[in-house]
This record gives structure tokens, C-alpha cells and sequence, in this order.
């Protein structure tokens, strides 16, 4: 039977015992851990349901594999953490620090990442759906293969990133930064390209299909 982790002074208890991977396989469930230092630390393989990590410390630490519901991360510090081959849902990251992060075959929906740092981040084969990134910075990041589904992506930049064979449907990308993005094989179907900077972008196998190119993107 899965441990469900609901008390601050049990998980602080597990966290000093001096075990190397504490939390494996439980599930933390409604712990507000706002402003905690978790640099570095293991959870990976974990649940965490309904947990504040609002401005937490979370440099470096391993998320591979687990599922995040509904958790609060705004403006967590998250600089190379590992989030292969998670899944997250309703979880807001907004502001949040995910430079360098590893996001690799992330399955993600529902997301708020308003304003997020994901410059130089990995999230290659990510799949992100229904989900608000408007803002973004993501220069020099890799999205090899990312599918990008029903996500508003307004004023994002993506400056310098490999974009390669992502994909890009029902998405609004009005007012976003691609400029030397490397686009090839990329497509984007039923996209708002309003005022999208696409300048010096590498675009052989581009593919476009019912996308606004022209026009001012709607007032935001």
C-alpha cells in the first residue's frame, strides 16, 4: 500500500532520517511547503497532490517520473531540475525558474507557466496541452519533437531554440519571438503567426496550415 505523506512534521521527519531517496513511491498530499530548500533532493517516482512549493528551493532536484496534481510552484526556483518522463496537470509554475530544467517526454495539461525562465531547458517529445505560456523565455532551449496542443503562447521567446519538428496546433502565438529558432520539419496548424518574429529562422520542411500571419495580434 502507497504511503500518503499528509503531515509538515512527518515529511520533515522523512527528510532528516538520512535516507537517500526518502520519498520514493509515496504520495505528498496537501503540504504547504512554501519557500522550503528541497535542493537537490530525490522525489522522484512520488505523487504530489495539492502541495504549495510556491518560491521554493528546488534547484537541481529529480522529479523523474512522478505525477504532479494541482501544485503550487509560482516563482519556485527550479534551475536543472529532472522532470523526465513526469506528468503534471493544473500545476502553475508561473515566474518559475526552469532553466537548464529536463523536461524530457514531460506529458503536461492544463499548465500556467506565465512568464516562466526556460532558457536552455530540454523538453524534447514534451507533450504541453491546454495550457498558458504567455511570456515565456525560452531562448536556447531544446524542443526537438515538443507538441505544443491547445496552449496560449503570446509574447513568448524563442530566440536561438531548436524547434525541430515540433508541433504547433490551435495554439496563439501573436506578438512571440522566433527569430534564428531552428524551424525545420517544424508545422503549425491553426495557429495565430500575428506578428511573429521569424526573422533569420532556419525553415526547410516549415509546415503551415490554416495559420493568421497578417494583422495585429488581439489586445491583450
Amino acid at each position: 500500500m502507497t504511503a500518503i505523506i499528509t503531515s509538515l512534521d512527518v515529511f520533515r521527519h522523512r527528510l532528516d532520517s538520512g535516507e537517500a531517496i526518502p520519498f520514493q513511491g509515496m504520495t505528498l498530499r496537501g503540504l504547504d511547503l512554501s519557500g522550503i530548500d528541497l535542493a537537490g533532493r530525490v522525489l522522484a517516482d512520488c505523487r504530489i497532490e495539492r502541495c504549495v512549493l510556491a518560491a521554493a528551493q528546488l534547484r537541481g532536484v529529480h522529479l523523474q517520473r512522478s505525477v504532479l496534481h494541482e501544485v503550487d510552484l509560482r516563482g519556485a526556483c527550479l534551475r536543472g531540475a529532472g522532470f523526465d518522463r513526469a506528468l503534471l496537470s493544473a500545476c502553475d509554475l508561473s515566474e518559475a525558474d526552469l532553466r537548464e530544467a529536463a523536461l524530457t517526454d514531460v506529458r503536461a495539461q492544463g499548465l500556467l507557466l506565465r512568464g516562466a525562465d526556460l532558457r536552455d531547458a530540454n523538453a524534447g517529445e514534451a507533450s504541453l496541452a491546454e495550457s498558458t505560456l504567455d511570456g515565456i523565455m525560452a531562448d536556447g532551449g531544446r524542443f526537438v519533437g515538443t507538441w505544443f496542443t491547445h496552449c496560449s503562447l503570446r509574447g513568448a521567446s524563442f530566440r536561438d531554440a531548436t524547434l525541430l519538428k515540433a508541433c504547433f496546433r490551435d495554439v496563439d502565438l501573436g506578438g512571440s519571438h522566433l527569430c534564428a529558432a531552428d524551424l525545420r520539419r517544424a508545422s503549425f496548424e491553426r495557429a495565430d503567426l500575428r506578428d511573429v518574429d521569424f526573422r533569420g529562422c532556419r525553415t526547410e520542411g516549415l509546415r503551415l496550415r490554416e495559420v493568421q500571419l497578417f494583422g495585429a495580434p488581439p489586445a491583450q
